[in-house]
């Protein structure tokens, strides 16, 4: 089978990728036919695939039911203790971890928006960022030195209309 070959039978008519043409911000462009038309919509997806292993990190195993529940825990605590709503800002400052996905998760699935920091970031990075998006909540973890570098921004930015949570799963 030629490259070709491949390509029709993957995103052609009736094809798992089928490729259509709709009008993106006022322009026609090729996109996916049956993709998801919000992150909701992927996590929501995500749901069928029941026990399936999702997350691997370390030692550490997470299946998709495993996640969703956690994923909905966190939403239900950024909605009701620290009363994030659609369009909020919520900063995720974590390693790469599954905290840090389930964060990125629950945050997306009540409608707010994500502000990603990096965690190597040094408090006066970290406390920059913070002044530049006002976040209604800050996730991150309280394990090792992120513990610190949270008391840190903490201290330098105050807790005045801002609250922090942690991600811990």
């Amino acid at each position: 089978m030629n490259e070709s070959q491949v390509s029709d039978r993957l995103t052609g008519p009736g094809a798992p990728f089928e490729i259509a043409e709709e009008l993106v911000l006022g322009e026609r462009m090729p996109v996916f036919k049956n993709r998801p038309r919000s992150a909701r919509e992927l996590l929501v997806e995500s749901s069928r695939h029941g026990e399936l292993c999702y997350i691997v990190h370390g030692d550490r195993r997470l299946s998709y039911d495993e996640y969703l529940q956690r994923v909905a825990a966190f939403a239900h605590m950024l909605r009701e203790e620290f009363g994030v709503a659609s369009g909020d800002r919520v900063a995720i400052l974590a390693a790469n971890s599954p905290e840090w996905i389930i964060a990125f998760w629950a945050t997306v699935s009540i409608g707010a928006v994500v502000a990603s920091m990096n965690s190597w970031w040094a408090g006066p990075e970290i406390a920059h960022a913070l002044a530049s998006f006002s976040p209604r909540c800050r996730a991150g973890q309280s394990s090792s030195w992120f513990a610190i570098r949270v008391r840190e921004w903490i201290a330098r930015c105050g807790t005045s209309r801002r609250r922090c949570c942690s991600a811990h799963c």
